[in-house]
């Protein structure tokens, strides 16, 4: 990877990208845009993998920017 050895050294292999927020009828509402971001922590949501669960990651990330896109 760009910017990092690719075996942890997160904050040396940001990223850039956008986070998108749409409503019920999937109309686009809001824009955010992050600039360095890596992340700092995650977590796997627990579930059966015979059952019809879901997997569930949450990513916490730190960024260098973020604002509202227009």
């Amino acid at each position: 990877m760009a910017g990092g050895s690719g075996k942890g050294e997160w904050s040396k292999q940001r990223r850039d990208g956008d986070l998108t927020v749409y409503d019920q009828a999937a109309e686009e509402q809001a824009r955010f845009r992050f600039e360095g971001a890596w992340p700092v922590s995650y977590k796997l949501s627990d579930f059966s993998g015979g059952g019809s669960d879901l997997a569930i990651v949450d990513i916490e990330l730190a960024v260098d920017q973020f604002y509202r896109v227009t």
